[in-house]
């Protein structure tokens, strides 16, 4: 009796020897059927995964980077355009300040840029004009304008801003 029980180790010690050679055998391409199904491993399939992963993350870097170089660009345009309003609102203030005899061509044409301003638009140029209506209202058109080139590009930007005073000097 005791000689069957080793006999039946050795044929349980054999069967798990087969076993684990199946694992190592099946990590190379046989059938795994102690996985509880008959499947079929592949060998290289990590690296196919590896490599339709990396493609994936490129073909989305190929079409986030422009947009966010896009989108970087737009919120610069429309930051240098929201300064550029600022400014000539600025402006336009201080010559609202003014008494109306002082709303002259030669005044308003001595209004500056701030070194804020200076500093955001790429080569930005003022240029101002005052009009005075004939009879009878005697009003003073006053018309600024802001013109600054985009870095890099032949195409400049303008932003216009234009007031009335009434009466006479």
């Amino acid at each position: 009796m005791f000689h069957n029980l080793s006999h039946s180790r050795s044929q349980a010690e054999q069967r798990l020897d087969a076993r684990s050679q199946r694992v190592q055998l099946g990590a190379v391409g046989t059938r795994c059927s102690w996985l509880g199904r008959n499947s079929v491993t592949r060998s290289g399939s990590l690296l196919i995964e590896v490599m339709v992963s990396v493609t994936l993350v490129g073909l989305l870097l190929s079409v986030t980077v422009p947009l966010m170089k896009s989108a970087n660009e737009s919120r610069r345009l429309t930051d240098q355009r929201r300064t550029a309003l600022q400014e000539l609102g600025n402006l336009m203030e201080q010559v609202a300040s003014w008494p109306r005899e002082r709303v002259t061509l030669e005044n308003v044409a001595k209004l500056s840029l701030s070194d804020e301003t200076k500093a955001a638009l790429p080569e930005a140029k003022l240029i101002t004009k005052a009009t005075t209506q004939s009879e009878p209202s005697g009003a003073v058109k006053i018309e600024l304008s802001l013109d600054w080139d985009q870095l890099g590009k032949s195409d400049t930007r303008s932003v216009n801003l234009t007031s009335w005073m009434a009466g006479k000097p």
